[in-house]
């Protein structure tokens, strides 16, 4: 890892560990000394530069919104192998084209053993403070591209914008391809999974993806709203489900916390039916012991790449609210 703090007042704003302002530094994360945390006194993000993720987003002091598995271990991967260490990432969809042939997964951007690079840029205005955490994945052999994510706080939300980097004909050869965020959150039974539809006319079904790895059974769609679906497994939680939804927010809601991610992007292209919003379910038996427990993924990605153009980024932000009741998270995530 390579962690570079551009401006000294970094580095103080840390030590005097003022909850008023955005703040950052290094510390542990479970058994990694990499890690790096940006807090802003009301919530915390922390990501792990050695396996290549975002490992923490949370109020201060409160729980983990995302899944974490403490069990994996890079060090005792093969090489080349995919290690499922929870969080969120960043790989390219669509999955079934870009390994071309060759292994399934993982984009060797994500592979056992690959390091990312992190920078900390604090910057300021007239109107407030700020710090970004800047994470670059090594070049991918798929492509060429590197990817970059920016991280930001602002209030109870984490800001994030991921997109590819590479000169011309390394950009030319993701053409057809786009920029695909997975957040892998705990998916305990009586959690409930929500989508707001893009618009009026948007289809409120689960719509099957594919080929490939893609192919599996469909979740279960009911209308929670006028513009929000309520996402659902199928009653035996003992199988994966992938399905699409023309949606631009996700949200879970268990125990009177409400995890939103919104979604957009810049840039040119259009989407194949299903690919902007998409929800994996892992199943309950699908090898991790009970004190680790089962996850779902909430997904986005962007328009493929178009000729000739600069690969489309995308932007997710990740919120934390309280809400009241089911009912109440509803009104929450159907809101503009």
């Amino acid at each position: 890892m390579v962690l570079k703090y551009l401006t000294l007042l970094v580095i103080v704003s840390f030590m005097v560990g003022c909850k008023s302002q955005p703040h950052s530094g290094p510390v542990t994360f479970g058994k990694y000394t990499d890690a790096v945390r940006l807090s802003n006194g009301k919530v915390e993000a922390i990501v792990v530069p050695s396996i290549r993720r975002l490992v923490y987003f949370g109020k201060v002091n409160g729980e983990n919104v995302l899944w974490s598995n403490p069990l994996a271990n890079d060090a005792t991967a093969k090489p080349g192998e995919w290690v499922n260490h929870g969080g969120d990432k960043v790989w390219f969809w669509p999955q079934h084209l870009w390994y071309q042939g060759k292994k399934n997964w993982p984009p060797t951007m994500d592979q056992a053993g690959t390091t990312n690079d992190v920078r900390i840029v604090r910057f300021s205005d007239s109107k407030r403070d700020s710090v970004e955490l800047i994470e670059t994945t090594p070049a991918a052999d798929e492509f060429g591209v590197k990817t970059v994510r920016r991280y930001r706080l602002e209030g109870n939300s984490l800001v994030i914008t991921s997109q590819v980097e590479g000169d011309s004909s390394e950009s030319e050869k993701f053409n057809g391809f786009a920029v695909w965020a997975v957040t892998q959150i705990p998916d305990p039974v009586g959690q409930r999974i929500l989508g707001r539809l893009m618009s009026k006319d948007a289809a409120a079904t689960a719509i099957p993806l594919g080929p490939g790895p893609h192919d599996s059974p469909l979740h279960v769609v009911s209308k929670a709203s006028p513009s929000v679906i309520e996402i659902a497994r199928v009653a035996s939680r003992k199988q994966s489900i992938k399905s699409g939804f023309e949606v631009d927010r996700l949200a879970a809601y268990r125990d009177g916390v409400l995890f939103i991610i919104d979604a957009s992007f810049t840039g040119q292209g259009t989407f194949a039916p299903g690919d902007r919003g998409q929800v994996y379910s892992h199943p309950d038996d699908g090898g991790f012991p009970p004190a680790v427990g089962t996850y779902a993924e909430l997904e986005f990605t962007t328009p493929s790449k178009v000729p000739g153009k600069a690969a489309p980024m995308l932007t997710t932000v990740l919120s934390i609210q309280d809400a009241n009741n089911f009912e109440h998270a509803v009104d929450i995530v159907g809101r503009r």
